[in-house]
């Protein structure tokens, strides 16, 4: 009797965790020690920023990420799968962005618009035993870049697939944004006002999109992906950086199991008209 009345109370008590960790801010109390693998970013208030998160392992299927603001409140902002579903918790008018087509590969990366005084704080991005936290902070004005800090994510793909390099800066001052190799030779450089310059083309493989220019999203694809593609890759702007480690993905346990599974229904297949074949050749001559 006692068993039961706990399996009772225990799905209940869940429940009202649940609710009480979604949706409305709630007070929090900040761990002593956090496990989160933690990025310390700075971007100005009006810019556009990129909240970095991808796990090397991209067998995931859901992330959730959520803020720990200035004053101790704690609200989730996105949900993601690995089926590229999103679910906008917070979206603050259509500020935060997501990119599900990435989800798949383990990045679960978001960008929030217009970054505005509460939008600073701790993120965490949280799986069922993985997270990482990214500490959103305001660049003071005249502040200076140092290289050694440049926020380096890992990002996976699989040879010959397109890979999107994601890179959200300011749009202040109209400068040049260059995007550059692991020998700093320039790849691609794009401006503000959405013009193009391609050093490094690739045959026509790198592809950038300088109709997002003007919103700070200087992001650029590699399509056909090969092995002398990977490596790092940086986007830089005066006093900003992002780096990007491009390696090379393998398929998920999830996606060889189809695969197999496809192999084995088409062996059937074969095999069944093989036999039907030869059953109907033998009435024939019988």
């Amino acid at each position: 009797m006692l068993m039961m009345t706990a399996n009772r109370i225990l799905p209940l008590a869940l429940l009202l965790m649940f609710a009480s960790s979604s949706g409305q801010p709630s007070s929090v109390e900040t761990p002593q020690k956090d496990p989160c693998r933690t990025y310390t970013i700075t971007a100005p208030l009006g810019s556009s920023v990129l909240l970095p998160c991808i796990f090397s392992k991209p067998n995931i299927s859901r992330v959730t990420w959520a803020q720990v603001d200035n004053m101790d409140r704690i609200l989730d902002v996105v949900r993601l799968t690995s089926k590229e579903r999103v679910q906008f918790l917070d979206p603050r008018h259509g500020r935060v962005k997501a990119f599900p087509n990435q989800a798949s590969l383990g990045n679960f990366s978001i960008s929030i618009d217009e970054l505005k005084k509460n939008d600073l704080g701790s993120y965490f991005c949280k799986t069922e035993n993985k997270c990482l936290k990214v500490e959103l902070q305001e660049q003071k004005e005249g502040e200076q870049f140092d290289e050694d800090r440049c926020e380096t994510i890992t990002l996976r793909a699989q040879l010959g697939s397109s890979v999107l390099l994601l890179c959200n800066l300011s749009t202040n001052g109209g400068s040049w944004v260059n995007w550059v190799n692991l020998n700093n030779s320039v790849l691609v450089r794009l401006s503000p006002n959405g013009r193009v310059q391609f050093i490094e083309p690739r045959q026509g493989r790198v592809k950038a999109f300088p109709n997002q220019a003007s919103v700070g999203n200087f992001s650029i694809a590699i399509d056909e992906l090969k092995d002398s593609d990977l490596g790092f890759y940086r986007c830089r702007k005066r006093n900003k950086c992002l780096q990007v480690d491009l390696q090379s993905g393998t398929l998920d346990k999830d996606k060889w199991r189809l695969f197999y599974i496809c192999i084995g229904v088409t062996a059937f297949i074969l095999l069944f008209v093989v036999v039907s074949y030869k059953i109907h050749q033998y009435r024939k001559k019988h």
